[in-house]
C-alpha cells in the first residue's frame, strides 16, 4: 500500500474561532485532529475484508484492510521460478566465458570468439537482473496486499467496503485516511495586524485550565472576499501528553505575541 505524500487534509473537526478583537492577548480556539494521510494502492484487486471502522484508534501495524492475494502470489511464483532459471543460465555463460578467456590465453581462441563469449555473459547477466527486479516488484506487490497502520492513529475515513473492487493501476485509490493519535490543531482566523509577528516554525503558548502546552505554527493563509476585511488563518499543532484524554472540540487558549 502506499501513503499519498505531499496531502495534507484538515477536516471539518478543525473549528474556525471567531475573530478576536484588536490587541486580544489571547485568543479562544477549538481543538481538532492534526494532520492526516491517506492510505492508497496502485494495485487491481477485490477487497476481501476490512478491519477498522471512522472513528476508531489503531496501533502501528495493526491490519486494516486486505486485497485478494491469488494473482499476486501466483506472480510472485513465477518469479521466483524465472530467478532460479536465470542464475543457471548466468552460471552456464560464466563457466563459458573463464574456458573462453583460458583458451584465448593459450593462443587457441580468436579475438571474435572471445568476444562472443563475453556477449552472452553479459546478456546473461542482464537477464538475470532482470529477473530479480521482477522478483523484487512481485514481492513488493505480495506486501501490499495487506494495509497496515503505519503509526498509531485515529480512522478519519474509510474509502472502501469489503467486496469492492478496486483499480489502481491508472491513478492511486485511496483505502483509508488517519491521523495521528496525538496530534491536535487549533486554528484562529484573525485580523492580519493580530498576526503580524507570526510566521511558520513559531513557537506558542497554548492553555487548556491548568494545563500548558507549545504549539508550532504550522500555516498562515490570508484571504478575505471583496469588499471585506482581509483575515488572516493561522494553524496551531501540537500533541498533548501521553494518555492525557483531550477531546475534540474542547476550548484552549492561544497567546499570540
Amino acid at each position: 500500500m502506499k501513503v499519498m505524500t505531499g496531502t495534507r487534509v484538515w477536516l471539518p473537526l478543525i473549528l474556525m474561532l471567531r475573530i478576536a478583537p484588536l490587541g486580544a492577548a489571547e485568543l479562544s480556539g477549538e481543538v481538532g485532529w492534526g494532520e492526516s494521510v491517506t492510505l492508497s494502492t496502485t494495485l487491481e484487486a477485490e477487497v476481501v475484508r476490512v478491519t477498522a471502522r471512522p472513528g476508531e484508534l489503531v496501533k502501528k501495524g495493526a491490519l486494516l484492510l486486505q486485497l485478494d492475494d491469488d494473482v499476486a502470489r501466483a506472480q510472485l511464483a513465477a518469479a521466483v521460478a524465472e530467478v532460479a532459471h536465470q542464475t543457471l543460465l548466468l552460471r552456464e555463460a560464466g563457466s563459458e566465458l573463464q574456458r573462453s578467456e583460458e583458451l584465448y590465453d593459450r593462443a587457441l581462441l580468436s579475438d571474435h570468439d572471445l568476444d562472443l563469449a563475453r556477449i552472452g555473459h553479459a546478456a546473461a547477466n542482464s537477464s538475470y537482473q532482470r529477473a530479480s527486479a521482477g522478483l523484487a516488484a512481485a514481492e513488493r506487490t505480495v506486501a501490499e496486499i495487506r494495509l497496515v497502520a503505519p503509526f498509531d492513529g485515529v480512522v478519519l475515513r474509510r474509502h472502501v467496503q469489503a467486496g469492492e473492487r478496486v483499480n489502481g493501476r491508472l491513478h492511486s485509490v485511496p483505502l483509508y485516511t488517519l491521523a495521528a493519535a496525538r496530534d491536535r490543531v487549533v486554528r484562529l482566523v484573525v485580523m492580519p495586524a493580530q498576526a503580524a509577528g507570526v510566521k511558520p516554525g513559531d513557537e506558542l503558548a497554548l492553555r487548556r485550565g491548568e494545563q500548558h502546552y507549545r504549539g508550532r505554527v504550522t500555516a498562515l493563509t490570508h484571504h478575505g472576499e471583496p469588499g471585506s476585511a482581509p483575515q488572516v488563518t493561522v494553524e496551531i499543532l501540537f500533541s498533548p501528553e501521553k494518555g492525557e484524554a483531550m477531546t475534540i472540540g474542547e476550548v484552549v487558549r492561544v497567546s499570540l505575541p
